[in-house]
């Protein structure tokens, strides 16, 4: 087989062209690749920042009732306590009225 020196040329050339245009797409992938992989990774953090700040959020919230009910009810116990004091001292107070006038 024979090739004048112009086809060989011409053959190397768009060889060398095919080369260069398949290596510019190979990168416009990759790029692609790496910017979709980037979006992915933000998205992630994103729901893992949100997912985290609804855990805390929950925490707090119970935490906050949690006060809030062990409030009422140690003023329900107050309450009861004082209720408990009067009441003694109204009876004292009555006996002591009653042994006094007895």
């Amino acid at each position: 087989i024979t090739a004048d020196e112009g086809q060989i040329k011409e053959y190397a050339d768009a060889n060398q062209g095919l080369r260069a245009e398949l290596l510019s797409l190979q990168h416009r992938v990759d790029t692609e690749r790496q910017l979709r992989k980037q979006k992915h990774v933000k998205r992630m953090v994103f729901y893992r920042t949100v997912i985290s700040m609804t855990r805390a959020f929950r925490a707090w919230h119970r935490h906050t009732q949690l006060a809030r009910m062990r409030k009422l009810l140690l003023r329900g116990c107050l309450q009861r306590h004082r209720q408990r004091v009067l009441r003694q001292a109204l009876v004292h107070l009555m006996n002591v009225t009653l042994h006094d006038h007895g």
